[in-house]
């Protein structure tokens, strides 16, 4: 069944009551046979499986792979119907955003020059001989005093006061006069800060951020040293993005509530990664009524009526980081609700929670690494370390004196669609005898060859990768998304911790243009419309219901 709804006010906010109707609807029943569900659970469970069971079991981890993504999709499209709450941004967060980017181009104005090259594309490697290992050596120096934050009760609901405040600010790495006198002492091969070092390490991950870092090599001794400044404020945010930033700010400057931030603790560390080394310059606060030191991260929660989100690689690698390169700190999250703008929950999480286990980070180390050491090998000279929403690689950019073709800002940043986002799923609560993540089986106990998914989406999104209407109520899809929600069977199907969209496109096969169709041209331009590609454009506005 198709039911087409034609919009021809883009501009306005749409209202379709059959849209409540579909978010209460049930699931789609899954193509697997509760059978299906029960053998596959008990195959992760077991360690001795016959030559028939493991057949079947390959069999269905590649169905399983791909219904969760689907689901995972299909889970996305629904939530983000509401737009009056995935994107919301308020005042205060947009205010905030439009301070770093004066902050962004002030850097770029008095520290950076503006006309840069492409120098090279580097691929992550995540796979080394021996793996290198980031070791703590010893701490050379630290300044300022402990900052403690007033501890407050696991389960709160504490309202964050409206402010974009920001009352410590570091220099960069290049304008640290602390440093130049260490790394003669020591022979640094790479000086970083930790948030840098954070930033660098997720890159590996899904939904990895975009970034545009300063890097500058400098004369050190016999050698050359790398200066790894703190990453530019990017020129494009999404909403979700913005109230992040914001909200990161507002509950440290809570959870810091009458203590004086003048003079920030500050220790320079010294670290070994394989044939590097290192200086990490990190920030520590401490808990009240304990002496312990602590590293606080945010987590914000758009569906706590439905749980607490899942953290993704990246976030979760980023978490650990910060862990692992404060020797003997606590790890503290506050579980933030951005449309109250409070906090849910604080409470520190053991290391042990944040991987599954030690083998986990190997990759995401050895990707740092690799962009580490490539980064070594270059000249003196001013670069740019510059990577994409989602990207696999990173470009690196040489700074020059002469005009090019590309001035600030960086790579593709400018155009890059920043409302994309892999929304997180919320932790699985379903029956046991149900793989998690994926649809429910259905109660005839048969296999199905398709799944059928019932789903409005905005088609305008589809063609254009964006839409300018306000508030828009259907959900934004991708056309590879798409694909996969409603072309199953597609043996081009690629899971979205692969690749980012760009990049899939350039591995699937091109497909022929499809003929215009003279005949609905034809009758729009008799109909009276004077652009019939415009016509085409504003009537091509429906959405399905398959």
């Amino acid at each position: 069944m198709t039911n087409r709804i034609v919009d021809t006010q883009c501009t306005k906010k749409i209202e379709r009551p059959a849209l409540k109707s579909l978010k209460n609807s049930p699931l789609p029943n899954s193509i697997l046979s509760p059978e299906d569900h029960i053998f596959y659970l008990d195959c992760l469970k077991s360690n001795q499986l016959s030559s028939t069971e493991m057949k079947r079991f390959h069999q269905l981890q590649t169905l399983v792979a791909k219904e969760k993504e689907v689901y995972r999709i299909y889970q996305q499209a629904i939530t983000t119907m509401d737009k009056e709450k995935f994107e919301r941004c308020s005042e205060p967060a947009e205010r905030l955003f439009l301070e770093k980017i004066q902050e962004r181009k002030s850097r770029v104005f008095f520290n950076y020059s503006s006309n840069i090259k492409h120098l090279k594309s580097l691929f992550f490697a995540t796979e080394y001989n021996d793996n290198p290992a980031l070791t703590f050596g010893q701490t050379i120096a630290k300044t300022g005093n402990l900052l403690k934050l007033n501890l407050l009760p696991i389960k709160t609901d504490l309202k964050l006061r409206s402010t974009t405040e920001r009352k410590s600010i570091m220099p960069v790495i290049s304008e640290d006069m602390k440093i130049p006198p260490m790394l003669k002492d020591k022979d640094i091969d790479v000086c970083i800060s930790s948030s840098t070092l954070e930033t660098l390490i997720s890159s590996f991950g899904t939904n990895s951020d975009a970034y545009e870092i300063p890097v500058k090599i400098v004369v050190n001794g016999l050698g050359t040293t790398v200066l790894i400044d703190n990453s530019l404020p990017l020129p494009k945010l999404n909403n979700r993005e913005k109230m992040t930033q914001y909200l990161k700010m507002a509950t440290l400057n809570q959870l810091m509530d009458g203590v004086s931030q003048n003079n920030p603790t500050i220790w320079y560390n010294h670290w070994t990664f394989g044939n590097l080394k290192l200086l990490i310059r990190t920030n520590l606060l401490g808990i009240q009524k304990t002496n312990r030191v602590a590293t606080v991260k945010c987590k914000l929660e758009y569906q706590i009526e439905k749980g607490y989100e899942v953290l993704d690689d990246s976030t979760r690698i980023n978490w650990w980081a910060s862990h692992y390169i404060r020797p003997n700190a606590e790890l503290w999250v506050a579980n933030l609700n951005p449309i109250n703008e409070s906090i849910i929950r604080f409470d520190k999480i053991p290391s042990i929670d944040i991987i599954p286990n030690r083998e986990w980070p190997i990759p995401f180390i050895n990707a740092l690494y690799s962009i580490l050491t490539e980064v070594k090998s270059l000249p003196v000279g001013q670069y740019y370390l510059s990577k994409d929403y989602g990207a696999r690689s990173v470009d690196i950019l040489k700074s020059v004196q002469t005009k090019t073709e590309r001035p600030f800002p960086l790579c593709s940043l400018v155009n890059y669609p920043r409302h994309v986002y892999t929304w997180p799923m919320v932790e699985w609560k379903g029956p046991p005898s149900q793989i998690p993540f994926t649809f429910p089986p259905s109660s005839e106990g048969q296999r199905k060859s398709k799944l059928a998914i019932p789903l409005w989406f905005c088609k305008i999104f589809k063609l254009k990768n964006r839409c300018n209407r306000q508030l828009c109520p259907y959900s934004h899809l991708t056309k590879r998304e798409l694909r996969i929600l409603f072309d199953q069977d597609d043996s081009r199907f690629i899971p979205s911790s692969g690749m980012n969209e760009r990049e899939s496109n350039k591995c699937n096969m091109k497909r022929r243009k499809q003929p215009e169709d003279r005949s609905k041209r034809t009758k729009l331009e008799s109909a009276g419309w004077k652009d019939a590609d415009a016509a085409s454009n504003s009537l091509n506005d429906v959405l399905q219901y398959d």
